[in-house]
């Protein structure tokens, strides 16, 4: 981390790195398809509109996962024993206490959630059923999730990528098991995925314990540490105001789509919607590699790699989201076509798809430049650039959607908010690292 070349870091951090991503969405996105297949549309747009809350969830890991995280990095740089042997307790604390509040929560409101985003009939039904078990049984997959971050952190990257290949297959074993050969349904497929999830946390769990990690299980603190819990809030918020976003944005698009449209609507977006999810896994693989070797070289001092860093990590970024895009505009007909079965994709539902395919050119900034602010202690800077985004670009621009009440405003609205904010995220990052040109 400290002394190979970047681009040499780059190749051997970031194909794990995606490799585990996709992995990780292939196990969400497999939910919906199998749904699809074995159930029904409604099945599968059921799942979709649940994934928003679900997301929320691991919003909350995110806050505690990266946040420790990159507090974990620097202090890999810097040798900070106090850090490494103290961190745990605290976030493995923190996660349990809000798989807790996830469980409650999600067992006693999962319908009105899923009618919050604009779920209706057989859609509110198969959305809710799958959000009860997921949400009850949240606790394996809030730990697992959040633990094997910290491993990433250490920059064990190929180890967490290997974890999660466990549950991920076993997963796609048993969700058609479930689902399919046993006619469980939307349960069996939720029955499938808590079953993996909770063999992915017990491995995570055992690696801390076996002795292997960097970090360790210290002395059982006698009071709470409320900086380190009070810099681990903040060190993640960036990520947990990412993903809360993410959130919010689905369900005003979900709604004006229910609202004002057909249900075949709500289904094509559904489909569109998480096919760029799943597509743009990679370039989140690439800023995962990233965050150790910004933070690890940060902590200790060497400056002059923190930006290169940067620079390399974001060009091999923007091109592999180049190269992905050309086989999606190819063959458009045929991806819709098999996440949608029970009516025909018409011309202009390809058109929709490959504008928001197009996004994929500029996404890379967005996370790039957040995981950086963040391993650099910027975090003030990346959370007031999340929220700029929303206040200022995404919330006027679909409101002028609601207004006019049409497909084609929705799907222009979020290609034009997210060009304007690859503009205003370049132009801040380069007075960012101009303002820091002796620091960094």
């Amino acid at each position: 981390m400290l002394r190979r070349p970047i681009k040499e870091l780059v190749w051997k951090l970031s194909p794990p790195g995606i490799a585990g991503m996709l992995m990780t969405s292939v196990n969400a996105m497999a939910d919906a398809v199998f749904a699809g297949q074995f159930v029904g549309s409604s099945a599968m747009a059921g799942i979709a509109l649940s994934i928003p809350f679900i997301f929320f969830n691991f919003a909350v890991v995110r806050l505690v996962g990266t946040g420790s995280a990159f507090i974990i990095s620097r202090a890999l740089g810097s040798g900070s024993k106090h850090i490494l042997g103290s961190i745990l307790y605290f976030t493995i604390a923190l996660l349990v206490l809000f798989s807790v509040f996830i469980s409650v929560s999600g067992y006693f409101f999962a319908g009105n959630l899923i009618r919050l985003i604009g779920g209706i009939g057989e859609v509110l039904q198969y959305g809710s059923q799958y959000y009860v078990i997921m949400s009850v049984f949240s606790l394996p997959s809030i730990l697992g999730v959040g633990t094997s971050i910290l491993i990433r952190s250490e920059g064990k990257v190929v180890f967490a990528m290997k974890i999660t290949a466990v549950g991920v297959i076993l997963n796609l074993i048993l969700c058609p098991l479930f689902s399919g050969y046993f006619q469980w349904g939307v349960p069996g497929i939720g029955l499938a995925t808590v079953i993996a999830m909770s063999v992915y946390s017990v491995l995570t769990i055992r690696y801390f314990i076996s002795g292997k990690s960097h970090l360790f299980f210290g002395k059982i603190p006698k009071k709470i540490d409320l900086e380190m819990i009070k810099k681990i809030f903040s060190t993640g918020l960036p990520g947990f105001l990412n993903q809360l976003s993410g959130l919010v944005r689905q369900i005003f698009l979900f709604n004006i789509i229910s609202l004002h449209h057909p249900e075949t609507s709500l289904i094509v977006f559904s489909a569109i919607y998480r096919t760029f999810s799943f597509s743009v896994t990679p370039a989140l693989g690439i800023t995962q590699a990233l965050q150790p070797v910004v933070g690890i070289n940060y902590g200790a001092g060497k400056f002059i790699r923190v930006k290169e860093s940067y620079s390399v990590f974001l060009r091999y970024n923007l091109i592999l989201m180049a190269l992905l895009v050309i086989p999606l505009f190819f063959f458009s007909n045929k991806v819709l076509t098999l996440l949608i079965s029970d009516f025909p994709v018409t011309e202009i539902d390809v058109f929709y798809f490959r504008l928001l395919i197009s996004i994929m050119l500029v996404f890379p900034v967005f996370p790039t430049t957040i995981t950086f602010l963040q391993a650099i202690g910027k975090e003030k800077t990346a959370s007031f650039m999340m929220i700029g985004r929303d206040f200022l670009l995404f919330y006027p621009i679909i409101a002028w959607c609601w207004i006019i009440k049409t497909t084609t405003s929705l799907y222009y609205g979020i290609f034009i908010e997210n060009m304007i904010c690859f503009l205003i995220f370049m132009v801040i990052m380069y007075y960012v690292l101009k303002e820091n040109k002796y620091q960094l």
